[in-house]
């Protein structure tokens, strides 16, 4: 019994060991997610591994701040919101603070940056109207009555609503996108209740 209990002790540890290898690898790897996963499968074979317990607590933040950088790159559209842009460029600051940055997350700064750059040029928005309806953007304001006329919008989502005494409202939600040419936004009020 007590010679079976060491050989399973001796494979314990060699599986340890391994994991504590593979983990390694894949903090040089900048594969912070991985190399948590790693950790957390040492600590539940041996909570007393302090090898383990310290690359937990120096792997976890990397792998929450590579989980959000990646979020914001896979899914650039999110930065057309003014608080996700907030979120991502507060991000981005805790990576720029990152000391030693390795090339992946390097690049991942370089890119959000850019998108950031660029999620916050306005693009011009032309806008007809029948100079009777009046012009309320969502988020910008009322426009009052025109024909034609032209905004400086950052990218985003805008909802353009269009009243008229007498007549049926007009609600038109546009998709501003960086570096876009958009055609005429029509907004008039044409149906008579």
């Amino acid at each position: 019994a007590q010679a079976l209990r060491q050989i399973e002790q001796e494979e314990r540890t060699n599986v340890i060991g391994t994991k504590l290898r593979a983990a390694q690898t894949l903090e040089s790897q900048e594969r912070w997610a991985d190399a948590l996963k790693e950790y957390r499968a040492v600590l539940a074979l041996d909570s007393t591994v302090a090898a383990a317990h310290e690359g937990v607590a120096r792997v976890s933040p990397r792998a929450a701040l590579d989980e959000q950088l990646e979020l914001y790159l896979t899914q650039p559209e999110r930065l057309f919101s003014q608080p996700v842009r907030a979120a991502a460029r507060e991000s981005l600051a805790r990576a720029k603070a990152v000391q030693n940055p390795g090339p992946t997350l390097q690049k991942q700064i370089e890119t959000l940056g850019e998108w950031l750059a660029r999620a916050e040029v306005p693009v011009s928005v032309p806008l007809q109207s029948d100079n009777l309806t009046q012009v309320t953007i969502y988020k910008v304001g009322s426009l009052g009555t025109f024909e034609q006329r032209s905004l400086e919008l950052v990218p985003g989502r805008y909802t353009l609503v269009g009243t008229r005494p007498g007549y049926r409202d007009v609600r038109r939600q546009i998709d501003v996108f960086p570096g876009a040419t958009i055609e005429p936004i029509v907004i008039r009020c044409e149906d008579r209740i």
